[in-house]
């Protein structure tokens, strides 16, 4: 299943919810809206530290489309649960 963000020619930024979890001594980061990605680590600020490249990476190779990403609204590095990211068009 491919990702679906807005069209190269839109200048509308995609969010995302990206869903934080954490197994054992794991932490993960997955989204259902971006198929593919998967971010995990020991460290849960390791994750979070990665998912924003993870999600432009996955992007470029998936629709060749160069984005930024960054989190929507900050929250306390301990906080498990969803994150929001703001994926816009690079200029």
């Amino acid at each position: 299943m491919k990702i679906t963000p807005n069209k190269p020619e839109s200048n509308m930024p995609s969010i995302y919810q990206v869903e934080i979890k954490q197994r054992e001594d794991w932490h993960f980061a997955t989204c259902d809206a971006l198929p593919g990605l998967f971010v995990g680590h020991k460290e849960y600020q390791t994750v979070l530290n990665n998912v924003p490249e993870a999600i432009t990476l996955l992007i470029k190779n998936d629709c060749g489309q160069h984005v930024t990403v960054q989190e929507a609204v900050p929250t306390e590095p301990t906080l498990l649960g969803n994150k929001t990211y703001v994926v816009t068009k690079a200029a």
